[in-house]
Formats: structure tokens, sequence, C-alpha cells
């Protein structure tokens, strides 16, 4: 008789799956990757299912043992074009949060950035002055564990990469938003250590 798999061995597979998922398939976050991978593997219990903290760093094995060259190389250029991008929105005080600046990124992923405005008018402005058409989505936030609350976010491309603007008022400029990954406070970059960081990558690659 097969002897059944412990809990430990069914979310390891689990997180390893929804990592492959990510890391091959472009699926864009951990909820969903976690999701199909359950749904693949026949698995309905919430008992067997990896934390986002489990998943990524499944993730970040994974991109270390099969993706060492091309994974760094996607990083490095999606960080670029989220430089060029805040160099773009530079008046509205961005910060690149997410995927890229943590280094996790593929050639699928969205470079997120947030901004700070009381007016978003201005940006609607911005963009249709320069006729860069946009998807304006709502999206779920948390400052505290609490409370959450949805904030405009504007989604368009810059070439072949896709960018997310979530725009919150002033007033958060101090206080960064919970990681879906942690529920710690977000890690943010602004654009003088993105270049640093892209100056790191161009010496490592």
């Amino acid at each position: 008789m097969a002897r059944q798999k412990s809990d430990t061995t069914l979310r390891c597979e689990l997180a390893e799956m929804a990592a492959r998922m990510m890391a091959v398939d472009g699926v864009p976050d951990y909820l969903t990757a976690k999701k199909k991978a359950a749904g693949r593997l026949g698995i309905t219990q919430a008992r067997h299912l990896p934390s986002n903290r489990e998943i990524e760093a499944a993730l970040i094995n994974y991109q270390r043992l099969f993706q060492s060259d091309s994974q760094p190389r996607a990083v490095r250029q999606l960080r670029e074009t989220a430089l060029e991008a805040m160099n773009f929105f530079h008046s509205f005080q961005p910060y690149l949060t997410g995927a890229v600046l943590k280094g996790t990124a593929n050639t699928h992923s969205t470079v997120h950035l947030i901004i700070y405005t009381d007016s978003p008018e201005d940006l609607d402005r911005l963009l249709m002055d320069h006729q860069i058409p946009y998807e304006l989505v709502d999206r779920s936030v948390k400052f505290k564990p609490e409370n959450e609350a949805v904030y405009p976010s504007y989604q368009f491309m810059v070439r072949d990469k896709r960018i997310a603007l979530t725009v919150f008022p002033f007033r958060k400029r101090n206080h960064s938003p919970l990681s879906p990954t942690d529920g710690k406070p977000m890690q943010r970059a602004n654009t003088e250590r993105v270049k640093r960081l892209i100056f790191e990558d161009r010496e490592l690659l």
C-alpha cells in the first residue's frame, strides 16, 4: 500500500509547482499560482497550501538552478524599463516595488510602480497628452493588517513591458503598503536606488 504523503511534503510539492508556473508559464502572482497548482495536484485542503513566502523561496531556488543566465538579464531589462518610466513620472515621486525590485521577476513580469498625488487628473492629463493608452483597474492594498482599501492602478505598455502604476494620496508618502508575501512593509526604491541596482546588474552580467 502506498504511503500517504505528509502535509509538509504536499506543501513543498505545491510550492515547487506554483513557483515553476510563475517562472516558466508567466502566472502573475502567488495566489493564482497556488490555486492552479492545487487544482493540478487535486489538493483541496487549506492546510496543504503553501504560504506566499514558501512559494517565493521555491521560486528563487528554481531561478537559481534553471534560469541563472536568462533570469538576471530579464530583471536588469525590467529595471531599465522601470527607470525610464520613473524618470517620465518624476513629478509624482515614483517608487519601484514588487518582483522587479526584489530580483525575482522574469520576462513575463509586470513593472510595479507607486506614485503619490492628490490630483489624479494630472496623471490622466499627462498620459493623454503623450497619447499613452492605458487600462484603469482597482488594486486592493493594505497599509495596516486589518484595513484594506482600493486604489487606482493605471496599466500600460512600454514597448513589450507592462507597467502598473498605482496611485496613492500624498498623505501616504511616508507609509509603505504591506507586502502580500510576508505582511511586512513593502520594499520601495526611488530613482537613485534603481540606478544603483542597474549599475550593479551590469557589473555582474
